[in-house]
């Protein structure tokens, strides 16, 4: 697993913002984005949808490192594979 992904699954676990907007992988503290898509999703405190959509290669390995990292702290999530289940981060690093 690269380290920046546990770098930043770190900061989201202790809704710390860590990279910024645009970077391979980054969390606003509350939602992990791989470049400018959504691969964990809070979407009601404590109710984590994981996007496992296929995107490209680098985005492919944020997901399997974030889901390794979900299950080995025990953190309770689902999956989707459907892009339009998740909305895409905005460029302006806005929600």
């Amino acid at each position: 697993m690269r380290k920046n992904t546990e770098n930043v699954f770190n900061a989201w676990t202790k809704r710390i913002r860590y990279g910024k907007t645009g970077d391979a992988i980054w969390t606003d503290g509350v939602n992990i984005i791989s470049y400018y898509t959504d691969i964990l999703v809070d979407r009601n405190q404590g109710v984590y949808i994981l996007n496992m959509a296929k995107y490209s290669q680098t985005t492919t390995i944020h997901q399997r490192g974030i889901k390794t990292l979900l299950e080995n702290n025990r953190i309770i999530f689902d999956e989707v594979v459907c892009a339009d289940a998740l909305n895409k981060h905005s460029t302006s690093g806005t929600r």
